[in-house]
């Protein structure tokens, strides 16, 4: 795969046309960049930090896209699941324009993938900072009985008689 697979951007417009779809395709495993790019979108480019926030697709010659990205300074790289040989183009197109990141938030295995991707194209080291996990709701199950209204901060209990 040729790093130039991977499409740059720093137009929110412009990459929201191209993944939008896509991320909206899978909102349980894309809750961030969903969550990040909403965000953008309704407060401005500069919400999280100073620093020009960075998007990228990764997309099948037949335009489908395959992975996403997403970087807002001085938060690190957002990654969608990806492949090893998908990790490597990319760690070896952001290496070459010099850019640099504290963190990249994955799945497991693509953040292993571009960690050593990224150790072989710059020598940087990498550490497991932190691992999270998404849990899915099954099921609402209202209370029984219900409650017959809401309660006030005067309704209740005080500990006092």
């Amino acid at each position: 795969m040729h790093p130039e697979s991977w499409q740059l951007t720093d137009d929110l417009d412009d990459f929201l046309a191209r993944a939008g779809g896509f991320l909206r395709s899978r909102p349980a495993p894309h809750t961030v960049p969903l969550t990040v790019t909403d965000t953008l979108r309704r407060h401005g480019l500069h919400y999280y930090g100073s620093g020009a926030p960075l998007f990228g697709t990764l997309a099948a010659p037949d335009g489908t896209v395959l992975a996403a990205l997403t970087r807002t300074p001085p938060h690190g790289l957002c990654l969608t699941a990806v492949t090893p040989e998908q990790a490597e183009a990319l760690a070896e197109r952001l290496a070459g324009l010099g850019h640099r990141f504290p963190e990249v938030s994955a799945e497991r295995d693509s953040a292993a993938a571009f960690a050593a991707a990224w150790r072989r194209r710059t020598g940087r080291e990498a550490t497991v900072h932190r691992r999270r996990r998404l849990y899915r709701l099954g099921e609402l199950t209202p209370p029984e009985p219900a409650p017959k209204a809401a309660r006030g901060s005067r309704d209740r209990p005080t500990g006092r008689f």
